[in-house]
């Protein structure tokens, strides 16, 4: 059996949109992995306050939401409960993110 043209079109952005996940996933952990250091010495023994807070809650929700990004969109045969609850989740931290990251 063919694939029509929309039918391979569909899967081809899908692949693409996988890969572009795992990119963004590999990204992210590299550039934790070449900032940790000065986190830990200009953050982590700083007083605790609102900037800090934020920062650590924009620095660390990108650890929560793609992992569940990447699960949610390279993942089979998930029930429609939990690409529900996997939608909340992620769309929750997205905004959540966006908020803090833009200020607004």
């Amino acid at each position: 059996m063919f694939l029509d043209d929309v039918g391979l079109h569909s899967l081809t952005l899908f692949q693409l949109c996988s890969y572009s996940a795992a990119v963004s996933a590999a990204l992210l952990f590299y550039d934790y992995s070449i900032t940790v250091a000065d986190e830990i010495e200009l953050i982590w023994f700083a007083p605790w306050g609102a900037g800090k807070g934020l920062f650590l809650l924009n620095r660390y929700l990108s650890f929560i939401d793609t992992p569940l990004w990447l699960y949610r969109d390279l993942g089979t045969r998930h029930s429609l409960s939990v690409c529900g609850t996997l939608d909340n989740i992620t769309g929750w931290t997205l905004i959540i993110g966006v908020l803090i990251a833009e200020g607004e």
